[in-house]
């Protein structure tokens, strides 16, 4: 159990991932958003896009799900006017530069 009354260091606060860029779906079902965490080896925070519900968790939709996994990170998630893509910005592994992509909601 976690002493209530433990200060946490500057270190342990630093660790903490960070939520950004929070987008609602069009139809008001679903959250994307940016969760940011710190990779001290590339001296940087990566940020990969996440996807939770709205609604009280369900078999169908549980708990937040990670959809992107790019060793760069990924960043700036929107949704198609239908809310069935999501758009967002990574640079992958053999990328010049970062891309836009785009990925299925319904299937990824």
């Amino acid at each position: 159990m976690t002493d209530p009354k433990h200060i946490p260091t500057i270190q342990e606060l630093i660790e903490l991932p960070a939520l950004e860029t929070a987008q609602i779906s069009p139809d008001g079902r679903l959250v994307a958003y940016e969760l940011s965490q710190p990779d001290w080896e590339k001296d940087s925070y990566i940020s990969q896009i996440w996807l939770v519900s709205t609604e009280v968790a369900t078999e169908d939709q549980p708990e937040p799900r990670q959809l992107t996994f790019t060793a760069n990170g990924s960043r700036h998630p929107r949704w198609s006017p239908d809310g069935r893509f999501l758009a967002f910005i990574a640079q992958r592994e053999g990328d010049e530069c970062r891309q836009i992509y785009r990925l299925a909601i319904a299937g990824g």
